[in-house]
């Protein structure tokens, strides 16, 4: 198990993936994804489908952008890096409600 982070929760890492546990309560609350994986979210291939940040979008509402995040908080997934060429790059964090709630310096998608 990993050190914790600024807010205490401690992570394990896997081929393909992180997943974190909260300080409180140890439970899980986010999963991120690499590219070695295949994420899918009501149908939508969440790496593969050009289209997915807009079908995101069409069914979260409310998208919060920037530092390289696309963050849909009530679907509870994070993009990151989907704004970069470099497709290897990107990320899909999945997070318990809360998560993300301190989304400063984040503009409308």
């Amino acid at each position: 198990m990993q050190r914790p982070n600024p807010l205490g929760q401690r992570g394990e890492r896997y081929e393909g993936f992180r997943v974190r546990y909260a300080a409180d309560s140890g439970l899980m609350c986010e999963v991120t994804f690499s590219t070695a994986c295949d994420v899918l979210f009501a149908g939508i291939s969440l790496f593969t489908d050009s289209t997915a940040v807009q079908r995101l979008a069409d069914r979260g509402g409310h998208a919060p952008q920037g530092l390289g995040y696309v963050v849909f908080p009530k679907l509870g997934i994070a993009l990151a890096d989907f704004d970069s060429d470099q497709e290897s790059d990107r990320a899909i964090s999945v997070f318990a409600k809360g998560q993300w709630s301190d989304m400063e310096g984040l503009g409308p998608l």
